[in-house]
């Protein structure tokens, strides 16, 4: 997903927070950092491939993906709902 957490397979989002995730060998997924929404300043994918998250610290954190475009869509409408 990013350099943070290049171990991360997946990103699960709530109405009220963004969750990095793996699978464990059994199928278990576990949670390896959850974000809340209202800590998401900007989305945005200016390069193919990139999803780049501004967090309210100021950490911009880059999440590569086939699907960048799509996420960033999804993204956009919780933290601006």
């Amino acid at each position: 997903v990013g350099p943070q957490h290049p171990e991360a397979q997946q990103i699960a989002i709530s109405h009220s927070s963004l969750h990095f995730i793996k699978k464990n060998p059994v199928g278990d997924m576990i949670i390896l950092e959850t974000f809340p929404l209202e800590d998401i300043v900007s989305v945005g994918s200016s390069k193919a491939g990139v999803c780049t998250l501004t967090i309210s610290t100021g950490v911009r954190l880059p999440l590569y993906t086939n699907r960048a475009s799509q996420l960033t869509g999804m993204i956009s409408s919780f933290i601006r709902a």
